[in-house]
C-alpha cells in the first residue's frame, strides 16, 4: 500500500497527478553524461522457441507499423 501525498480526487483527468507548480524548478539542467547509451531490446530466445519473448517480435512489428503510420500515398477521388 501506497501513501498518496497529493489527493487527486477533484483533479480534472487532464491535469497532472501531481502539481507542477510545487514542484522545485532549477537554474541548469541535469548531468547526463554518466546516462549508458540505448542498447537495443532482443526479442529472440533461442534457447526457448516456445517463450513468450519470441512472440513479442511479431505483436512489436505491427506496434512499429500503426506507430509509423505506414499509409497510401496516392490522394482518393471524391465524388460530390
Amino acid at each position: 500500500m501506497s501513501a498518496q501525498i497529493f489527493s487527486t480526487r477533484n483533479r480534472p483527468f487532464y491535469v497532472a497527478a501531481i502539481p507542477t507548480k510545487q514542484l522545485v524548478q532549477v537554474a541548469k539542467a541535469a548531468d547526463l553524461s554518466d546516462v549508458p547509451p540505448t542498447e537495443p531490446v532482443s526479442f529472440k530466445h533461442q534457447t526457448a522457441p516456445q517463450s513468450l519473448v519470441n512472440a513479442t517480435a511479431s505483436y512489436q512489428a505491427v506496434l512499429d507499423t500503426i506507430r509509423n503510420a505506414l499509409i497510401n500515398k496516392k490522394m482518393g477521388s471524391t465524388s460530390i
